[in-house]
């Protein structure tokens, strides 16, 4: 609970809200992916030799994993279990009806370039990061095919 509340507080001062719910940041956000074509997060490795099914499922299990992706310390993902999932982000539900693939990997790998404000990790980037533990550093939070699996999963929909 205080793990949950601590996120709730963090991200609610960083305006990440601001850009998934508004339309005018949701159109900016859009021509950055377009524009931003050479910083695209390619996805090497794992997620070439797996099936969709395989790849979506692989996403749903790093959003929900808390030492993973954590999706769900800031955004509902489903209606199940709602209120063991966050409430600060915008709901994740039906996401892949306002963003392309690219869009969410772009999001997803770091959240700045969208919002330079924001408290969302930066899942595939290391620039500008401080008080990183010395063990960690230089080392992204999710590889580039795990991004991408969650990107997947979140286009998936509402699949049970």
């Amino acid at each position: 609970m205080v793990k949950s509340v601590a996120w709730s507080v963090f991200l609610l001062l960083t305006g990440f809200i601001t850009v998934l719910s508004h339309p005018q940041a949701q159109a900016q956000a859009q021509t950055q992916t377009q524009a931003g074509a050479q910083d695209r997060v390619e996805t090497p490795g794992l997620a070439q030799n797996l099936s969709e099914e395989a790849r979506i499922e692989r996403g749903r299990a790093l959003a929900y994993d808390p030492d993973r992706g954590d999706c769900t310390i800031c955004h509902q993902l489903d209606q199940q279990n709602a209120s063991n999932q966050g409430t600060i982000g915008p709901p994740l539900t039906g996401v892949g009806q306002r963003y392309d693939r690219q869009t969410l990997i772009s999001m997803l790998t770091d959240m700045r370039a969208f919002n330079p404000a924001t408290l969302m990790p930066p899942f595939g980037s290391t620039q500008g990061l401080q008080n990183v533990a010395e063990h960690l550093q230089g080392q992204t939070r999710l590889r580039a095919d795990e991004i991408a699996a969650i990107a997947d999963f979140l286009l998936a929909g509402d699949r049970p």
